[in-house]
């Protein structure tokens, strides 16, 4: 794992603040296996689940 990719999961999974943009582009990151968490690739907060 990567710095860049190491200190993108530890942002986004230190606040629960989600993303607020109006057209997310949502990006899965990964610590380890199992264990993806999907943000946003412009502001690096997670995005919120919606169902459709």
């Amino acid at each position: 794992m990567t710095e860049l990719t190491a200190s993108i999961l530890k942002t986004a999974a230190a606040t629960d603040a989600t993303c607020g943009c109006a057209d997310p582009i949502p990006v899965q990151r990964a610590a380890r296996k199992g264990a993806a968490v999907t943000i946003c690739q412009r502001c690096g907060l997670r995005v919120p689940l919606r169902l459709r």
